[in-house]
């Protein structure tokens, strides 16, 4: 089989040389090439789309473009990854510029949605309490987002403060994030066993995600949000003005957040939440035991309305060597959050972790942030392990409590 190295791999140079009995085989090199490469260098390979099985959702039959409407964009864009997906899995690629477009659904397996270098989609969609759908819900698994950049059009100016004249959105997991995985909701009522539906897919365990590279400006809810997911992987993001929490997981195991930069939110920075109640067959089949191996790890959180990070019900969490700066409650949580139900993680590592102004004035009902004034009338610790057990806090640097202990 003829061969080209690209990027230290070694791909074949024309797909007709695989076995059409492994349709899983492009995906899989396309992806761990993309992984891998600087946006120069993904550039130049994409320029050669003729070596990897990419649809191309700027040209036809889809033809998608920054010229065109937000229904016409969001038609096209559907249809490259339906079909990518219909055919077993592959990559849907789209060039540089800007796409206004509503909303997306990933509902196969195997798809990978991936950006030229300047690629940005932006919902033109109207939030409001009832309509606040994902702009991109990813509803299957073994799927990746990579290199492209979501923004909200109803943005009015670089702040948070177009978004919190928006009321709470309420109802379903993930509504109005711009990018949402899995679903909390999966049985139709407690121990049934009756899968859900949401927007004509069945809803299921989300297992082998992958977002990174991404860039997300403006959200009505969190940045990303993750339910009911296994193996979830949130690399090298930017997030920043976010109304709910940057990143959010409810039910989920053996996830990875490293290196993301998170900043301007009402809320958390982080939160992974594990509510004991929603397991075994009410929300989701996954059981406590699942719930477990979860690292998040050299990432850069500012400014934010409530905790840096924040973790419950974990067995086995690793948090490290992140930086986090102006927070309204506790830098780092990983503890029993009593009033949702959630029981406190236990073998936590928090080492080399450096905080700077925890309970601090960020978030000061003046500027319109405050999550709630309750959170600084502790007395809170700036790392708080409340009914954690088995963990090893060292190593972590604190600078400037205002409130509240070291």
């Amino acid at each position: 089989m003829a061969t080209e190295p690209v990027n230290q791999l070694t791909v074949a140079k024309d797909p007709s040389d695989v076995a059409t009995d492994h349709p899983t085989f492009w995906p899989a090199v396309a992806d761990q090439i993309i992984a891998t490469m600087t946006n120069e260098a993904r550039d130049a390979l994409i320029a050669r789309v003729d070596i990897l099985p990419f649809i191309d959702a700027t040209k036809p039959p889809y033809s998608a473009s920054p010229a065109k409407t937000a229904a016409q964009n969001t038609t096209a864009i559907q249809g490259a990854l339906d079909a990518v997906g219909a055919g077993g899995g592959g990559t849907v690629l789209l060039r540089r510029g800007e796409y206004l477009m509503t909303n997306l659904v990933m509902k196969y397996d195997n798809v990978s949605l991936v950006g030229e270098h300047g690629a940005i989609l932006t919902t033109t969609t109207v939030f409001t309490n009832t309509n606040t759908v994902p702009t991109l819900w990813i509803a299957r698994s073994n799927c990746r987002v990579s290199g492209i950049e979501f923004r909200y059009s109803g943005w009015v100016s670089a702040s948070l403060a177009s978004m919190l004249s928006i009321g709470a959105p309420s109802g379903a997991f993930g509504q109005g994030s711009p990018i949402s995985i899995g679903y909390s909701e999966l049985y139709t009522g407690a121990s049934s066993g009756v899968y859900n539906t949401y927007r004509g897919v069945q809803l299921q365990v989300i297992r082998g995600v992958t977002i990174e590279k991404v860039k997300i400006l403006g959200a009505i809810m969190h940045g990303i949000a993750f339910s009911n997911t296994v193996g979830t992987r949130i690399i090298d993001c930017d997030i920043e003005q976010f109304r709910g929490t940057g990143i959010f997981g409810h039910i989920t195991a053996k996830c990875e957040i490293s290196g993301n930069r998170l900043s301007s939110s009402k809320d958390d920075g982080i939160y992974l939440q594990n509510p004991s109640g929603h397991l075994g067959g009410v929300w989701t089949p996954l059981m406590q035991a699942d719930i477990a191996q979860c690292s998040i790890i050299n990432n850069t959180i500012s400014r934010v309305g409530a905790k840096g990070i924040g973790a419950t019900a974990i067995n086995g969490l690793v948090i490290a060597k992140n930086v986090i700066n102006e927070t309204r409650a506790q830098t780092i949580a990983a503890w029993d959050e009593v009033g949702e139900g959630c029981p406190s993680p236990t073998n936590v590592l928090i080492t080399g972790n450096t905080c700077t102004e925890c309970f601090g004035s960020y978030g000061a009902a003046a500027d319109g942030y405050a999550y709630s004034t309750a959170l600084t009338t502790g007395p809170y610790w700036a790392v708080d392990i409340s009914g954690t057990n088995g963990f090893d806090v060292s190593a972590n640097v604190i600078r400037y409590t205002t409130k509240g202990r070291d």
